[in-house]
């Protein structure tokens, strides 16, 4: 019996288990939760970022006030946006 594997359905079920592996380390508080705007776009580039904002894809939390507060963003929303991205050369993230 002869499977054609396609090669965008392998890098689909890695990025699944990527999501599934860091969602665990985050259960079990190896993780956190959520990431500052600096780590973000460290990550995932300020322009991913920028883009998926203005998509309305994510919305920063700002830890209060005050101008010099942290921004946050859901860690496990951005992982999912990132594995949904599709360019050539994506860089593994775990």
């Amino acid at each position: 019996m002869n499977v054609l594997i396609n090669t965008y359905k392998i890098s689909d079920l890695v990025d699944a288990i990527q999501i599934g592996y860091r969602e665990c380390l985050r259960d079990r508080g190896e993780l956190p939760r959520c990431v500052t705007q600096s780590e973000a776009e460290r990550i995932y580039g300020g322009a991913l970022l920028k883009k998926w904002r203005t998509a309305g894809l994510i919305e920063p939390v700002k830890t209060g006030d005050s101008r010099n507060n942290m921004v946050l963003y859901d860690a496990q929303r951005l992982d999912i946006l990132y594995s949904s991205t599709v360019f050539p050369n994506k860089k593994q993230i775990l």
